[in-house]
């Protein structure tokens, strides 16, 4: 299954992808696919290197002036920016062993966290709420942690999304079928 879900957080497209490995092994994924960068972005971009050019081509050095401080700042900002910027997130669910949680980054990071079948206490879909906004995301309550684990902490998915993502993650982990999981969002 796949589709071009919303724009979410800073109007980013994300697309979504699901796959079934094998009976007992299911990979849910959110990527990112509009352009890292925008057009505002590459003007910033573009200013800070015409004025470099110009100073280099006309004067021949690099004054530190006012311009030159009000072009820098904004480019080595949007540039550490873009550097950790989420490409995608994926959840991968094994029946036997339990779920790897993945964040690749632009940069060509990535970060992984296991959480053994063992230690999944509940899946649960929760509500928050920022000042704009009401969010449902989809967490794991684990034993020995104090705070529940989000598999998508950048990207989250449509409601409708985040169900088939959490019938399909508790059928797996805990052998329930399917169509009869009951959502926490319904009680």
């Amino acid at each position: 299954a796949e589709y071009m879900g919303r724009r979410t957080r800073h109007t980013m497209a994300i697309k979504f992808s699901s796959q079934d490995l094998s009976d007992s092994i299911r990979e849910y994924k959110q990527t990112r696919t509009d352009p890292l960068f925008s057009k505002f972005d590459l003007i910033v971009f573009a200013s800070f290197f015409l004025y470099l050019t110009y100073q280099i081509m006309f004067e021949h050095t690099i004054r530190l002036s006012f311009t030159f401080w009000i072009l820098l700042v904004p480019s080595v900002i949007l540039a550490m920016q873009k550097n950790i910027a989420v490409k995608e997130e994926s959840l991968l669910i094994m029946h036997e062993l339990g779920i790897q949680i993945k964040t690749k980054l632009y940069n060509g990071k990535e970060k992984s966290l296991f959480i053994d079948r063992s230690k999944i206490k509940d899946i649960v879909i929760n509500e928050g709420i920022t000042m704009n906004n009401v969010i449902f995301y989809m967490a794991f309550i684990v034993r020995g942690k104090t705070k529940m684990v989000l598999p998508f902490q950048n990207f989250y998915p449509r409601l409708d999304t985040l169900l088939k993502i959490y019938k399909g993650t508790r059928s797996i982990v805990f052998g329930e079928p399917e169509d009869d999981v009951q959502s926490h969002t319904d009680s």
